[in-house]
């Protein structure tokens, strides 16, 4: 889904990309901190991989942490949306979090694409919310 972004966008010198995971930065717990973790590595290989070969169209990644909390991933969808820079947002990955929050993806017209979240019913009623 990122690449299909990407080529859309080639034109532009930069493409910016807001990530917003549970990356529990608040804790010591470091089970708390595996998904997070192992899901932002798998993006910033991708980015990586992408910018090697696209050397014209590099990614920058700005990366947020959503702490679990469906407030806080408010926020963070909010400083994308106003970002005019950032051109999608990965996560947030919980249900949980993106559920209550679904319509700021509508509201600032930015695609918010959620790979794990299980409610298949926010991309429905969310033209911009992508699971």
């Amino acid at each position: 889904m990122i690449f299909l972004l990407l080529f859309s966008y080639k034109v532009c010198a930069q493409i910016k990309i807001g990530v917003a995971l549970p990356l529990m930065n608040n804790t010591e717990r470091k089970e708390e901190k595996k998904l997070g973790a192992e899901m932002m590595l798998g993006i910033n290989d991708a980015v990586k991989e992408h910018n090697r070969l696209n050397p014209g169209s590099k990614v920058e990644l700005i990366t947020e942490d959503t702490q679990r909390d469906p407030s806080i991933a408010l926020e963070i969808i909010n400083k994308f949306g106003s970002d005019k820079k950032v051109i999608a947002v990965f996560g947030p990955v919980f249900s949980s979090e993106l559920s209550p929050n679904a319509g700021a993806a509508n509201f600032h017209k930015i695609p918010v694409i959620t790979p794990t979240s299980t409610q298949n019913f926010l991309a429905q009623k969310n033209p911009f919310c992508f699971s």
